[in-house]
């Protein structure tokens, strides 16, 4: 059998409160960097390369040539991500 590596949480543990979580208090220096970045989500999706995009407003798609319909609202806030 094949032993994966061990993946480090990001939250420190109180062990003398049965291992509960303790928020805000990271087990290592990275987690804390990385917690104050804006980060990028994506994911890939049978092969096709395209992007949604989304700041606040507009959104927005693209890719690498990849052919996506048009997103046409129904009403006016369709667009708005609540």
């Amino acid at each position: 059998m094949k032993e994966y590596p061990h993946i480090d949480t990001i939250w420190a543990r109180d062990m003398t409160n049965k291992g509960r979580i303790v928020e805000g208090a990271f087990t290592a220096p990275e987690f804390a960097y990385l917690a104050e970045n804006r980060w990028i989500g994506t994911e890939k999706v049978d092969g096709t390369n395209v992007r949604v995009m989304w700041d606040g407003f507009p959104l927005r798609f693209g890719g690498d040539g990849a052919r996506v319909a048009p997103v046409r609202p129904s009403r006016p806030d369709h667009r708005r991500i609540r």
